[in-house]
């Protein structure tokens, strides 16, 4: 099992290294607290999940918001948060460079924005 929790705790780095909102680096910790305990207690699946989830659910809890709020201050700039018009827009935008007419086309998906919740016409508005 002990194989199991790096080899997931890996998976969730590079998942969290490609989208970057925090979410992952925690779930990843909790992976490789996991890993510990299965390394000390081989047969207590129970205890491994339980110090998964404690772990992870803690720093997604307890630490994302003021790491997440240090990196957008850090960075001076709009950060896409991977589940919102944010990650499109910035898509949207990079692809922009390379190939507008695609760009374009993906862009016609946030022209509706009005029907949105104001929170979420900020992010989406041209």
């Amino acid at each position: 099992m002990l194989v199991v929790w790096v080899v997931l705790g890996i998976a969730l780095v590079a998942v969290e290294l490609h989208h970057l909102a925090f979410f992952a680096s925690f779930a990843a910790l909790g992976a490789f607290a996991a890993a510990i305990v299965a390394a000390i207690a081989p047969g207590a699946y129970p205890a491994q999940a339980a110090v998964a989830v404690a772990t992870g659910a803690a720093g997604i809890v307890g630490v994302r918001p003021f790491v997440s709020r240090a990196v957008t201050h850090r960075r001076g700039e709009r950060v896409a948060h991977g589940v919102h018009g944010g990650l499109v827009g910035s898509e949207v935008i990079a692809l922009d460079r390379n190939n507008p007419q695609v760009a374009s086309r993906m862009a016609r998906a946030l022209e509706g924005w009005r029907k949105f919740t104001p929170a979420i016409q900020a992010r989406i508005r041209p």
